[in-house]
């Protein structure tokens, strides 16, 4: 029998194929069974108690630019019906007086409530943490209340240092017949603390 370079192509590429084939047949990667003592039953005896916040805010909401809806955060809206989301206020984190801006994207939703993606900063007499954060908002009875959850970044400086790349939760509520609001904070850091 006589081998022609045609009939080793042939051979090599059935190989490939026939190799290239069969890890397709493998996953990537599997989830093996190992010897835990964790269970689902771990999950669900977990409760979160979230004791007292660590920020705390008054604040007023700036009046609106005359379009009609009074109070409102909303600084300046688009033709897609986002609207840029800014503040600043003062508040009192773990006992120290502190400085809060930030801004974000306001994004209305298909059932009447809107989200907010943005960002913020604490400032204290000597020290600073950034976070990321976003939230939904529902209003009833003219009250707006906001639930969402901040991302601190790993920067956090000097006395807000213990902020550092943690885990907030808030609760935000706002009259809208005068623009008065109160925002708290809690800091999810330790919860599986015992």
């Amino acid at each position: 029998m006589q081998i022609t370079s045609l009939s080793i192509l042939v051979l090599v590429t059935i190989l490939t194929m026939s190799i290239s084939f069969s890890s397709l047949q493998e996953p990537a990667y599997s989830q093996k069974e190992t010897n835990s003592s964790l269970t689902i039953t771990n999950i669900q005896n977990t409760s979160l108690t979230l004791g007292k916040p660590i920020y705390v805010e008054k604040f007023k909401v700036p009046l609106s630019s005359g379009d009609g809806t009074g109070y409102s955060n909303i600084n300046n809206t688009s033709d897609f019906g986002t609207s840029i989301y800014s503040f600043k206020g003062n508040g009192t984190l773990e006992g120290m007086k502190i400085s809060a801006s930030g801004s974000g994207i306001m994004v209305p939703r298909d059932d009447g409530t809107s989200s907010i993606t943005g960002r913020a900063i604490f400032i204290s007499s000597n020290g600073s943490a950034s976070y990321s954060f976003e939230d939904i908002a529902t209003t009833t009875d003219n009250i707006t209340q906001r639930l969402g959850s901040a991302f601190f970044d790993a920067n956090a400086t000097g006395t807000l240092e213990f902020l550092k790349s943690s885990v907030g939760v808030y609760q935000s509520f706002v009259d809208n017949r005068d623009g008065q609001g109160i925002f708290a904070m809690w800091n999810l850091k330790g919860f599986t603390e015992k």
